[in-house]
Parts: structure tokens; C-alpha cells; sequence
């Protein structure tokens, strides 16, 4: 972490993505953002975690999330669409039968 907060302030602004497969707790996920500037977080939470995925979009309205690449059927693509609660769907069509 020093090494990237050192990089961060020798640097100019740069835009990054993250993907953790799951590995941030719930309250370090709203931090992630500005301490480094994500344009995107993409598979932050278990797949079956749908009331965690609201609970993100709500406190993190501004950040664009991506998720689906461990979703097996159509049902949860649909759910996400419904419930607005990522900006980027990622299906890996291997996994769905595509």
C-alpha cells in the first residue's frame, strides 16, 4: 500500500480499473474509488449476493460496476438489469452455454 500511495502522489492522475474476484470487504469497497481513481470495479462481490450488489449501487451511485462473468444463467442478468445494479454486464459465454 505505501508503494501505492507514494506512486500516487509522485504521479499525475491516471484512470484504472479493478477486478478482485470478490476479495474487498463490504466497507473497504466504498473507499476504493477515490483513494485510486477507478474508472471501473468488476466482480467485487459473490454472484449470489444480490442484496450486497443493491447495497453497493446505493452507496457507490457514481461508480460504474461491472459484473456477470460467474452468473450460469440468464436469470441473474435479468435481475441486474431490472434492479439497475451494474453498469457493465460481463457474461462469459462459455460458462452460460452461449
Amino acid at each position: 500500500m505505501l508503494i501505492c500511495r507514494s506512486a500516487m502522489l509522485s504521479c499525475p492522475p491516471v484512470t484504472t480499473n479493478a477486478s478482485n474476484n470478490r476479495r474487498w470487504s463490504r466497507s473497504a469497497r466504498s473507499n476504493r474509488r477515490n483513494a485510486y481513481r477507478l474508472k471501473w470495479i468488476e466482480e467485487y462481490l459473490p454472484p449470489d449476493d444480490h442484496d450486497a450488489h443493491v447495497a453497493v449501487r446505493d452507496r457507490l451511485p457514481w461508480q460504474t460496476l461491472a459484473t456477470g462473468e460467474h452468473w450460469y444463467t440468464a436469470y441473474p442478468f435479468q435481475w441486474a438489469i431490472r434492479h439497475r445494479v451494474a453498469d457493465i454486464l460481463q457474461p462469459d459465454i462459455n460458462w452460460i452455454g452461449g
